[in-house]
């Protein structure tokens, strides 16, 4: 009996079997598989990502757009910076155009005047019908010039002579039969000196301009009368210039003194003073062209 109630009053302790080391590394070994499977499962079985997520609903709203602890930018922080770019380089064109108005204006002694292509149409249409006039080499009053040219172009309505600087005028035709008659059937002469006629221009400037195309009159003295054909003549003149007409007596050679050709001259090169034709020299002559030096054919100076 005293053996018995040893037993019973001490504790049994367990004691711990030796394993070999197979033993032990097989809890191991079961662990690590386990958890490689679920990580297998996870990563290859999508169905069952999709299964836990419905399963856990409290995740799935502190992932969604929709739930206060998500929250989406305004931009991303490239659309931000873009953005930023874009209206700094607005801001620099509004400034670069504000600094170049500014540099314009710099000099309160000469401001720049804008006109726009309405203004410019507005205030040049009724000058469309006008000629820019003036006595080559001659000053001439302008109520004489006013009378004479009435009685030269002798014109259907009443035009306007309006004088400028550097003895030019400018003569404004209601009619376009005017215009054109006075424009196109020169050359004109006053006072045996040519009325120099162009057209209208904008910004016409009478210091700056320089008269170079004339329409004159030009003669070919003791030509035999065998070259006054049409075809020859003109020939003869574009040595000089361009042709535009030959006179009617030259034409019907009524007068065998001289063949005389109304020719468009540049005063500003040299002007001819002689041909030759079989082998002989043959003088030319412009009638109202006084002041020409022949000894370098320009126009200005003997």
């Amino acid at each position: 009996m005293e053996i018995s109630s040893e037993n019973i009053s001490e504790p049994v302790m367990p004691t711990a079997t030796p394993q070999s080391p197979s033993n032990q590394e097989l809890p191991e070994r079961s662990s690590k598989k386990t958890k490689r499977r679920r990580s297998e499962l996870g990563t290859t079985s999508p169905i069952g990502s999709v299964s836990q997520v419905q399963d856990t609903p409290a995740e799935n709203e502190l992932l969604s757009p929709a739930s206060a602890q998500w929250k989406t930018p305004d931009a991303t922080p490239n659309q931000a910076w873009g953005r930023k770019d874009f209206n700094s380089t607005a801001y620099r064109d509004v400034d670069s155009d504000e600094e170049s108005m500014d540099e314009e204006a710099l000099d309160p002694c000469n401001p720049v005047i804008p006109i726009t292509e309405e203004e410019k149409e507005r205030i040049r249409r009724p000058w469309r019908k006008s000629l820019i006039c003036k006595v080559l080499g001659r000053k001439v009053s302008y109520f004489y010039l006013l009378q004479r040219l009435q009685r030269m172009w002798k014109p259907e309505s009443v035009f306007e002579l309006i004088a400028l600087d550097q003895d030019y005028f400018i003569a404004k035709f209601e009619s376009l039969r005017d215009y054109e008659f006075a424009k196109y059937e020169g050359p004109w002469v006053i006072l045996d000196h040519y009325l120099v006629v162009q057209e209208w221009e904008p910004n016409f400037d009478p210091s700056c301009n320089k008269t170079k195309k004339l329409l004159v009159w030009v003669r070919f003295p003791t030509l035999p009368v065998e070259y006054f054909e049409g075809k020859f003549v003109r020939k003869i003149s574009r040595r000089v210039g361009r042709p535009v007409r030959v006179d009617f007596t030259t034409s019907l050679i009524s007068k065998g003194m001289f063949a005389r050709v109304c020719v468009e001259i540049d005063i500003s090169k040299p002007l001819l003073s002689k041909f030759t034709l079989e082998e002989k020299v043959w003088p030319i002559e412009y009638e109202g062209i006084h002041l020409i030096c022949f000894s370098c054919g320009l126009y200005g100076h003997r």
